[in-house]
């Protein structure tokens, strides 16, 4: 009798998963995180756009930190959609330019970081 395994990639997060398969060739190919980041957000109520937040693809976990002109932390937080809602010691920020960075994880433990600059404006 001749025994026939089907070779393919057996883990179910790879994009080449073969369900049929019984034996893992390694093979597995997984993606690659991707992010979208907004440049400005208004955080002023009214239930739209009030958050700044990452709009991530593939990822495990996203690192956000934020901070205003002068280096000063106004936001930090880990997990798989951090936002931040223009608070800071529990008061409003000023509108203004800030400063952020990210590290995203993908399923993998690969890493994509990121910087740049938003902007709060409360009164469009």
């Amino acid at each position: 009798p001749v025994t026939v395994s089907i070779c393919g990639c057996t883990d179910p997060t790879a994009t080449n998963f073969n369900s049929q398969a019984t034996f893992d060739d390694g093979s597995c190919l997984y993606p690659t995180p991707s992010v979208y980041v907004p440049n400005i957000f208004t955080p002023n109520g009214d239930g739209s756009n009030d958050g700044f937040f990452l709009t991530t693809k593939n990822a495990t976990n996203v690192e956000l930190t934020i901070l205003n002109r002068w280096g000063l932390v106004m936001f930090k937080e880990s997990g798989l959609n951090p936002e931040w809602n223009g608070i800071f010691n529990d008061s409003e920020a000023q509108d203004g330019t800030y400063f952020y960075t990210y590290v995203v994880t993908g399923v993998q433990g690969d890493t994509l970081e990121g910087h740049g600059f938003l902007q709060l404006v409360r009164n469009p």
